[in-house]
């Protein structure tokens, strides 16, 4: 892909990972399976949440309650008091008071959890709580290259190109403004593959799968605020109302994936690719933007320092803050903002 992209005179570059490649963490170094995108690490070598901030809180005097949820904020006037939570297992409920509370549930539960709590009732940013909900719209091109692609089996996400992140920068192509990223991605294993082919074409799929080559396309869509997370006039089991979600793309995101389709197809066939089949991805991975960031309440539910508006203690740290989507994955900039407002919060 490397070769391929700069024969077409493109730039690829290896893409940032919290991937523990050195071993300098205290932890088993990356082997470079090709199991990342689909499995957890045996090794701990992606330095995810539970490996890398985890054990340290809990070394310093953090409580994890596992198995628990929080279904209540209590608010008194301009603070947030308590969280009343639950034990999933037992039903046994309690309730926490709070100097500071920090919400980073992600953008579908963050929201849920706020106006169940009935945020309306003292926070005037409420219009925009749940409102333009993002989905990175994304989706693969795979093609038939007549090589064994991977034939050492390797960690195959590491090369992405860039070049029409902010569009096609000599104007000839449609749509204007940002499209997105093209970065590989592994093939899923043979069973998976087998598992999830039509049915007729299971052991044609699995036998091809190790000549395809993989492109993933990540656009960028555009915020709307129809799209929501909203309460339901059901309940669950646990008495908070149910989570429910109304999301459409745009007409300009389907037509950016597309493009970006199209560039994917390119490369894919200056590598030898002489078959293509695409594969649009409908999860809520790089969900966004729930509880939008900004400098006016009128047009944000936080301010820029990820608070909410009117509340003077409640903080959300997760990617809910996000007033715009970008196209790469979020996990290290959601990372990086959420250390941000701690150093805020360690000033006060």
């Amino acid at each position: 892909i490397w070769d391929a992209a700069t024969q077409l005179g493109l730039h690829p570059f290896y893409i940032p990972m919290a991937i523990n490649f050195t071993g300098k963490c205290n932890n088993t170094p990356c082997i470079l399976c090709n199991t990342c995108d689909h499995y957890l690490c045996k090794i701990q070598a992606k330095m995810d949440l539970s490996v890398s901030v985890l054990p340290k809180a809990i070394k310093h005097g953090v409580i994890v309650l596992d198995n628990h949820r929080a279904v209540k904020i209590n608010f008194i006037k301009n603070k947030a008091q308590s969280v009343d939570i639950i034990n999933q297992a037992t039903g046994q409920r309690h309730t926490i008071k709070c100097k500071y509370l920090i919400v980073a549930a992600g953008p579908i539960a963050t929201p849920h959890l706020l106006l169940a709590s009935g945020i309306e009732s003292v926070s005037s940013a409420t219009q925009h709580i749940g409102h333009n909900l993002m989905r990175h719209i994304n989706g693969v091109v795979s093609g038939v290259v007549p090589y064994i692609a991977n034939p050492d089996n390797t960690l195959a996400k590491r090369v992405a190109i860039a070049d029409y992140y902010f569009g096609d920068s000599s104007g000839k192509s449609s749509p204007r403004g940002n499209w997105g990223i093209i970065q590989d991605i592994a093939t899923p294993g043979k069973g998976v593959i087998k598992a999830n082919a039509p049915f007729g074409l299971k052991n044609i799929a699995a036998t091809f799968s190790q000549f395809l080559i993989n492109q993933l396309v990540i656009a960028e869509d555009i915020p709307q605020y129809d799209n929501r997370v909203y309460c339901a006039d059901t309940k669950d089991s646990f008495g908070m109302p149910n989570v429910a979600i109304y999301h459409r793309y745009h007409a300009r995101d389907i037509a950016v994936r597309d493009t970006l389709y199209n560039v994917a197809k390119r490369i894919l066939k200056q590598a030898g690719a002489k078959i293509f089949y695409y594969m649009p991805i409908v999860t809520f991975s790089h969900a966004l933007g729930t509880c939008r960031m900004g400098n006016n309440r009128n047009l944000s539910a936080v301010n820029p320092e990820c608070r909410l508006w009117d509340i003077t203690n409640c903080y959300i740290t997760d990617a809910s803050v996000l007033p715009t989507g970008g196209s790469v994955n979020p996990s290290l900039t959601i990372a990086a903002n959420a250390l941000r407002v701690a150093n805020i919060m360690l000033k006060r």
